[in-house]
């Protein structure tokens, strides 16, 4: 029961653990992702700081 439900995401892990340029690519795209939120934060921080 438990291989059944984590078959997918296992085979995904094995996938990019076999092509670290896809990993970094990817790990690339969240860290671009992640700072685009973050600086949205805190601007909105800094707004209500006065800042």
């Amino acid at each position: 029961m438990i291989l059944e439900t984590y078959a997918e995401p296992r085979r995904y892990f094995a996938e990019l653990m076999e092509n670290p340029a896809q990993l970094q690519t990817r790990l690339e795209a969240g860290e671009a992702k992640a700072r685009t939120v973050a600086q949205q934060v805190l601007t909105r921080v800094r707004h209500y700081m006065g800042f």
